[in-house]
């Protein structure tokens, strides 16, 4: 039996069938080009191009920068593997800022919108999703490890040493944060690595002091049982100069929270 993906009917199939009629496949596609602005025959036309298409030096820039972020690569069943843009409603122009960096790899004029929980609370999310491309396929084994069973995130030492500022500017902006109380003079500058073990976020600390000259402190949160890279004083300075202010002019506004008002 087989669950048709537009009215979720239980069918009898042979092979391969997603749908249990035709006019539930129109039906489908017809939504989908609505949402994402996109026809399945334009989608597949652009795909064809797209995966001719060599990944230039800002492209790879953008992709790692988000893969040490928030981004992340699906692998399909024929081992194809596409990257995901996903960010939340008061991140949109963000993204869209993303996904004009790497338009020649996304088919869809319009984000896909989902709506969730975060935290026990309402959310709206906006999706960009690359066609296959075979650079994805490359990437998929640098940023995925199996552990236990199951795939987790993972980076090395050669993926960090491909990093520009640039990326390093997009991986803070995915998932690094800057606080400053006024009343107490405390600014706080971090990189969330909750993701990766406590091994991956020692590489990264030395990273930044032998590339970059720049020292960070590995904060434990026990609450939650993961690491955090912290700068200090000193390294939110260099780490402004190096990664932050010499692109916030090209960065969208709602993205400008981010930057040290020192």
């Amino acid at each position: 039996m087989e669950t048709c993906k537009q009215c979720s009917t239980e069918f009898p199939v042979k092979g391969k069938k997603s749908f249990c009629s035709y006019g539930c496949q129109q039906k489908y596609w017809a939504i989908q080009r609505n949402k994402t602005g996109t026809s399945r025959q334009e989608s597949r036309l652009f795909g064809q191009t797209a995966r001719l298409i060599r990944p230039t030096d800002r492209h790879m820039e953008v992709i790692l920068g988000a893969m040490m972020g928030d981004s992340s690569i699906t692998p399909r069943p024929n081992g194809a593997c596409r990257l995901r843009l996903l960010h939340g409603e008061a991140q949109k122009d963000y993204l869209e800022w993303k996904r004009n960096e790497l338009k020649e790899f996304i088919a869809q004029e319009t984000a896909t919108r989902s709506e969730g929980t975060a935290w026990g609370t309402p959310s709206i999310s906006y999706l960009y999703e690359t066609v296959n491309h075979s650079i994805f396929q490359e990437l998929y084994p640098q940023f995925y490890v199996r552990y236990g069973g199951v795939k987790r995130r993972t980076f090395s030492m050669n993926i960090l040493n491909r990093l520009t500022p640039f990326s390093v500017l997009i991986w803070f902006l995915d998932d690094g944060c800057y606080y400053h109380d006024s009343k107490k003079s405390t600014h706080i500058l971090y990189l969330s690595t909750c993701r990766y073990t406590l091994s991956e976020v020692r590489m990264a600390k030395k990273w930044f002091w032998h590339t970059w000259h720049i020292e960070s402190v590995i904060y434990y949160d026990k609450t939650h049982n993961v690491h955090y890279l912290r700068f200090n004083r000193a390294a939110q300075f260099q780490f402004h100069d190096l990664f932050l202010k010499p692109f916030k002019d090209i960065i969208p506004s709602c993205m400008h929270y981010k930057f040290p008002d020192f």
